[in-house]
């Protein structure tokens, strides 16, 4: 093992799944992320508390960098503990309600999504029922400023997003299991996420150095960990597209979502460093894969919509794709930059008639 304390968390891991363990050993933590904005955090925090879940079980931590009377008369009422941070990053935000919290299981929620009723409650019955579950991911309901159910009109990377079938891959079928798991997101959206804390005090060190890649980055720790990831059909968390969020940045001017688009990618591409670093000390050779492969990936849609794009530079393209070529790889995400590498092989004119 390249991590110096993977041994301890196998030997954790392997205790916990030959002992009995009793649904009140699971306290769910519920940390729930404010920046800058309260528009739609009292239907957050109401979301979580009131779940089907007895309200024993779980906690729900809000951290944020503002002070509001009427959020902070709300936590009161809702049990809620309120924690300031005025850190930018997401990321800082999660690490201090990580540390601020008790579970042995932990969940988060952007201040604009919604818990369906009966999330927590799955999320328990899951991880109790399966002693060596690390990370579960749940599907999404879209939805819009006002709450209502979105099936039109969503961003092309929501599309087709949710699985068909539960999926599980144990800790022994990682080495010959795609991180894709038959979808191209697996790691999209905190708010679907629930960690088991070991992984997470694993990944805390990188947890610190990212600034938005959160979800990723506990995905990718969840794989390095002895123990098994779940993806569940169900939709349990409600996702809001609004004018403030990265979703709807095609409603949004051009010169204010170029401007946004190009500061995300300057982050992403910074962030997934660091989570390469991460799994490049593990022993996943296709963790490793899966991470460069998305670099790649985003690297390469922008050449291929260059317009000087050239024939040469498509070819280059093909080349290096070759090096992903194989059955485990062949997620959305490579047949779709497969097929514009081969349409610009043809004629560079050809990709200019198929919207970005």
């Amino acid at each position: 093992m390249k991590f110096p304390f993977m041994s301890s968390i196998r030997e954790r891991g392997s205790a916990s799944a030959s002992s009995e363990t009793s649904p009140t050993d699971h306290l769910i933590s519920v940390i729930i992320i404010a920046h800058n904005s309260k528009s739609f955090l009292r239907e957050a925090l109401q979301s979580v508390a009131t779940q089907t879940l007895s309200r024993d079980k779980f906690e729900i931590l809000l951290v944020k960098n503002f002070r509001d009377e009427e959020i902070e008369t709300l936590c009161n009422e809702l049990e809620v503990k309120n924690i300031y941070c005025d850190a930018v990053p997401a990321s800082a935000k999660v690490v201090e309600g990580v540390k601020k919290s008790n579970g042995k299981i932990i969940t988060l929620l952007d201040y604009d999504d919604r818990y369906l009723s009966n999330r927590l409650q799955v999320i328990l019955e899951e991880f109790t029922g399966d002693p060596n579950l690390g990370f579960f991911h749940n599907s999404i309901e879209c939805i819009g400023k006002n709450g209502e159910p979105l099936s039109r009109g969503l961003p092309l990377f929501l599309r087709g997003l949710n699985l068909q079938r539960r999926q599980l891959v144990t800790d022994r079928e990682k080495n010959r299991s795609s991180p894709r798991m038959g979808f191209s997101m697996p790691d999209f959206n905190g708010g679907s996420i629930a960690i088991r804390r070991e992984v997470v005090e694993f990944c805390l060190p990188y947890l610190q150095r990212v600034q938005m890649c959160v979800d990723s980055l506990l995905f990718y720790a969840a794989w390095e960990t002895p123990f098994s990831i779940m993806a569940d059909p169900r939709k349990l968390t409600q996702y809001r597209i609004h004018s403030g969020s990265i979703s709807a940045e095609s409603t949004m001017p051009a010169s204010q979502s170029v401007a946004q688009t190009e500061e995300f990618k300057k982050v992403w591409f910074d962030d997934v460093q660091v989570v390469l670093e991460m799994v490049d000390k593990g022993h996943h050779a296709e963790l490793q894969r899966d991470v460069r492969f998305r670099m790649f990936a985003n690297r390469t849609m922008d050449a291929l919509w260059d317009p000087s794009v050239s024939r040469r530079r498509a070819w280059e393209i093909a080349t290096e794709l070759r090096l992903y070529l194989r059955p485990i790889d062949l997620s959305p995400g490579f047949l779709k930059i497969a097929m514009f590498t081969l349409l610009t092989l043809i004629s560079p004119r050809i990709l200019k008639l198929f919207p970005k």
